[in-house]
């Protein structure tokens, strides 16, 4: 939520250039103050993107880990594959794990530019980085890119040098169910049962399907609902799908595999003492609960376009406009907008 914070210098800020224009005008600014004063905080444009206020966040993920063991290298090696995280990596270049942010599908632009600290196996698996692979080809690992969802077309052109380590990994592609649906006897059914697009499949041979990585498949959840007596809780407790059946049963959660669930933040939230933090790293939606955001440096900064922005959204002239497409006097409008 973007803050509007009250400003005595308001009526000011939305007068400026009003001088000597009419008497309404005085009026109709000191409504609009009336209700942001009243308000305070007002939900303007929506939620923002987290990127944008990295600029001011506090670590506090040192003195909250759980155990002492964890170290700053081990918290860097799990935020440097956090797809959420880039900001905050790119301005900690020199503490980024390098074989982590190489299947980041977020950090190609810093993967472009550091060639040289890329691990090309973590790589391989990487959706986002199909531009690197395909200028790196010599530097693939074949066996790793079969599981790469958005390498279907260099696939393609090696399955018929595949060997069954390949096939193992081509199980767990999303995208590659035309091939592996003419090739059941290649399949690996521990690896194939995590294959969100293989869910078709699987409930046609529950007898050979591998229940703990079934668990972790977010699309079969139906299949679990109605089989919980073969449920791995540790696998189900990892699935973002699976919040509804988890909350329904706590007392089977584990909590380092939920940590790390981007679905289960308001579970978290109410249980901060269960948290794993060393899990939580790489949880893309809980960077709020690792860090602490620095509102006073926030307010400075967006402090620009605070001005811009009330000047805009708050001209007399503006909602006098939209009084008017609604054949409605000002203050009704306004009331109406802000009650």
């Amino acid at each position: 939520m973007w803050m509007i914070y009250w400003s005595p210098h308001l009526i000011n800020i939305l007068g400026e250039s009003y001088n000597g224009v009419s008497y309404n005008y005085d009026k109709k600014i000191e409504m609009i103050y009336s209700f942001i004063y009243k308000f305070k905080i007002i939900n303007m444009i929506g939620k923002p993107i987290y990127c944008e206020i990295t600029e001011y966040v506090k670590p506090k993920y040192e003195r909250d880990l759980k155990s002492p063991t964890y170290s700053k290298m081990v918290c860097w090696q799990q935020l440097s594959g956090n797809p959420n995280a880039i900001p905050i990596l790119e301005r900690n270049i020199d503490k980024i794990n390098w074989k982590e942010l190489s299947k980041n599908p977020n950090a190609i632009h810093i993967l472009e530019k550091n060639l040289d600290k890329i691990n090309w196996v973590n790589l391989s698996t990487n959706p986002g980085a199909i531009r690197i692979i395909e200028k790196n080809m010599d530097k693939i690992y074949p066996i790793y890119l079969a599981e790469n969802p958005n390498a279907i077309h260099l696939i393609e052109k090696q399955l018929k040098s595949y060997y069954r380590t390949e096939w193992i990994h081509l199980s767990k592609n999303p995208n590659a169910i035309h091939i592996l649906r003419d090739q059941l006897h290649m399949i690996c059914w521990k690896e194939f049962s995590l294959n969100p697009n293989a869910i078709p499949i699987l409930e046609d041979a529950l007898h050979v399907v591998d229940w703990y990585s079934l668990s972790r498949n977010p699309n079969a959840i139906p299949i679990l609902d109605q089989n919980t007596q073969k449920i791995y809780w540790y696998g189900l407790s990892c699935n973002p799908n699976a919040i509804k059946l988890l909350e329904k049963n706590l007392d089977r959660v584990n909590w380092y595999a939920l940590s790390s669930n981007p679905n289960a933040i308001h579970m978290l939230e109410k249980n901060p003492e269960k948290i794993y933090w060393h899990s939580l790293l790489s949880n893309p939606n809980a960077l709020h609960l690792i860090f602490d955001l620095d509102y006073e440096e926030m307010r400075k900064q967006n402090r620009e376009f605070y001005l811009d922005l009330i000047k805009y959204t708050m001209h007399p002239d503006r909602i006098q406009r939209f009084a008017d497409k609604y054949e409605m006097e000002f203050f009704e409008y306004l009331e109406i907008l802000y009650n």
